[in-house]
C-alpha cells in the first residue's frame, strides 16, 4: 500500500504522541537493578554514598573485618562500572571502636564524620582526596563525652553536629573552614530536657536538625545559625511520642526537607517527610505508612525537585531496604522495595538526570549478598499537622577542643560480591524523570505538541 506525505505525517505524528503520553503515564520502573557488594568475612555496615564532579562514586561507614580495632571506618572508590579504584581504613587507635556515620563531598574532598569511643567518646572529622590521600583530620573532644553524628560541606565550609552527654545531652555544633574548627556551639534545652543533634545543612545560614527528649516525649527540633555561631531561630514539632528526624537538605527553590520517622514509642512507626521555608514555617508535613515498623533515612532531589527518600521497612523478622519517590508538593508517586529474604537497609542515596533519566545509587547494607529483586510498594500518605512546642535554649559558643591521637590510614582490600554477611552495597537504579500529572511531557503535549499536530493537520488538508 503507497502513503501520500501528508499520509505518512500524519501517522508519524500520530506514533509520537502515542509514545509521549504512554511514557507519561507510564514512566516508572524500566530495567533490572545492577546490584554489588563489598566486604570481607565480617560485617561491612555502608552509611553513605557521593559523587564526585567526574561521576566517581565513594562509599562510607564502618567495618568489623578489616583492621585492628574491633570496628574501623572505611572508604572505598568506585568508577560508574563498579571497580574498585582504592580501598582504604582509618582508626585512631588500635583499641577504638570507630563509626562513621555521614559523608560529604566538595571541591575534590570526599568527608567524613563520627565518632570513636576509647575511655571515652571523640567526634572526628576526615578529608581524602580524589586519589586516597588523607588530607583533613581533626578529632574533637568535650569532657570525653561528644559523639558526632551528622555533616555538610559548602565549597571550604564544613558543619559538624552531634551530641554532648551529661547529666543529659547537649547539642554540639562546629563550623570549619578549611578543615580549621573556628568554633564550636553547645545548645542546652532549660530544665531537664535533652537534645541531641543528628544532621546539618550548609546555606546561605547554617541549618541543623535533631531530637528533643522530654520526659517520655521525643520531638524534631530544627533551627539556623549563622556563621559566627549565633542561634537565631529554631522549632520544636511534636506529632507522635517519637519524632526522630535523620536527614535535612535543602530543595532547589530553597526549601527545607526532612526526612525521619514517626512513632507511637510502642509497636508502630511511619515514615515522616516534611516541607518547611528557610524561615522554618512549615509548607507541609506527610506521615508515610507503608508497614507495622518503617523509618525514612536519607532525602535527596533531582534536578526538578522530584524528591527520593531512602529508608527500610520491618516485615516480622526481615528488614528490607525501601526508595520512595514524591512530587515538589509531597504527592506520593512510586515506591520500591527491595524483597530481600534477611536483614538489609538503605542508608543514603545520589540522584542525578543523565540523558532524559533519574539515576539513583543506594547504598546500606544486607545480610546476604546474592541479588534479590527491588518490587514496587504502594503507601499510605497523611497529612499531619505538628504541634509546635515551647523550649528555651542557652547557647554557649568556644573554641572548638580538638585533640591529637596517633591515627592510622591505610590501604584495605575488599571483595566484590562476596557471599560473607552483612556486607556494604550500592544498587543502581535507572529510570525516567518523575511526571506531575500537569507538568513535564505532559506540560509539552498540551502546550506544543497538540497544538502542532492540529496545525499540522489543518494545513495536510489544504494540499
Amino acid at each position: 500500500m503507497w502513503y501520500s506525505f501528508h499520509d505518512s505525517l500524519k501517522i508519524s505524528l500520530s506514533i509520537l504522541m502515542a509514545v509521549l503520553i504512554v511514557a507519561n503515564v507510564y514512566a516508572s520502573w524500566t530495567g533490572t537493578p545492577d546490584q554489588l557488594t563489598w566486604g570481607g568475612n565480617g560485617g561491612d555496615y555502608s552509611q553513605g554514598i557521593v559523587k564526585d564532579d567526574a561521576g566517581d562514586l565513594y562509599i562510607g561507614g564502618y567495618t568489623f573485618t578489616f583492621g585492628y580495632s574491633f570496628m574501623d571506618v572505611f572508604l572505598v572508590k568506585f568508577n560508574r562500572s563498579g571497580d574498585v579504584i582504592w580501598s582504604k581504613l582509618w582508626y585512631p587507635d588500635p583499641d577504638s571502636d570507630n563509626r562513621l556515620l555521614d559523608l560529604e563531598y566538595s571541591d575534590g574532598v570526599v568527608y567524613g564524620a563520627g565518632y570513636f569511643s576509647i575511655s571515652g567518646f571523640y567526634g572526628f572529622l576526615i578529608g581524602v582526596d580524589t586519589n586516597g590521600n588523607l588530607v583533613c583530620e581533626e578529632i574533637f573532644d568535650y569532657n570525653n563525652s561528644l559523639r558526632a553524628k551528622g555533616l555538610h560541606t559548602l565549597n571550604n565550609s564544613i558543619s559538624i553536629v552531634g551530641s554532648i552527654a551529661g547529666n543529659k545531652y547537649f547539642g554540639w555544633v562546629s563550623y570549619l573552614e578549611n578543615c580549621l574548627p573556628l568554633w564550636q556551639a553547645i545548645l542546652d534545652p532549660i530544665g531537664n530536657v535533652s537534645l541531641e543533634l543528628v544532621d546539618t545543612y550548609i546555606g546561605d545560614k547554617i541549618y541543623i536538625v535533631g531530637v528533643i527528649e522530654r520526659g517520655s516525649n521525643k520531638d524534631l527540633f530544627i533551627g539556623y545559625m549563622d556563621p559566627s555561631g549565633s542561634l537565631i531561630d529554631y522549632r520544636v514539632y511534636d506529632i507522635s511520642v517519637e519524632d526522630i528526624p535523620k536527614d535535612i537538605l535543602i530543595d532547589g527553590m530553597g526549601d527545607i526537607l526532612v526526612s525521619g520517622y514517626t512513632s507511637n514509642g510502642i509497636n508502630t512507626s511511619n515514615i515522616l517527610l516534611m516541607k518547611l521555608s528557610p524561615s522554618l514555617n512549615l509548607i507541609w508535613s506527610e506521615e508515610i505508612y507503608i508497614g507495622q515498623w518503617s523509618e525514612g533515612y536519607d532525602v535527596a532531589v533531582d534536578s526538578f525537585n522530584n524528591i527520593f527518600q531512602a529508608g527500610r521497612i520491618s516485615i516480622g523478622s526481615q528488614s528490607d531496604s525501601i526508595l520512595l519517590e514524591f512530587n515538589d508538593m509531597g504527592q506520593f508517586y512510586s515506591g520500591y522495595r527491595y524483597d530481600h529474604p534477611d536483614w538489609d537497609e538503605a542508608k543514603d542515596l545520589v540522584v542525578e538526570n543523565i540523558g532524559g533519566n533519574t539515576s539513583k545509587y543506594i547504598t546500606g547494607f544486607l545480610s546476604n549478598s546474592m541479588p534479590y529483586p527491588w518490587i514496587p510498594i504502594n503507601a499510605s500518605v497523611y497529612n499531619v499537622s505538628p504541634i509546635q512546642v515551647n523550649i528555651s535554649i542557652n547557647l554557649q559558643i568556644t573554641n572548638a577542643t580538638t585533640v591529637n591521637f596517633n591515627t592510622s590510614f591505610i590501604d584495605i582490600y575488599g571483595v566484590l560480591n562476596n557471599p560473607s554477611i552483612p556486607e556494604a552495597y550500592i544498587v543502581y537504579l535507572n529510570q525516567p524523570y518523575i511526571i506531575d500529572e500537569f507538568s513535564g511531557y505532559t506540560s509539552l503535549i498540551v502546550a506544543v505538541l497538540i497544538p502542532f499536530y492540529i496545525y499540522i493537520r489543518k494545513f495536510l488538508k489544504r494540499i
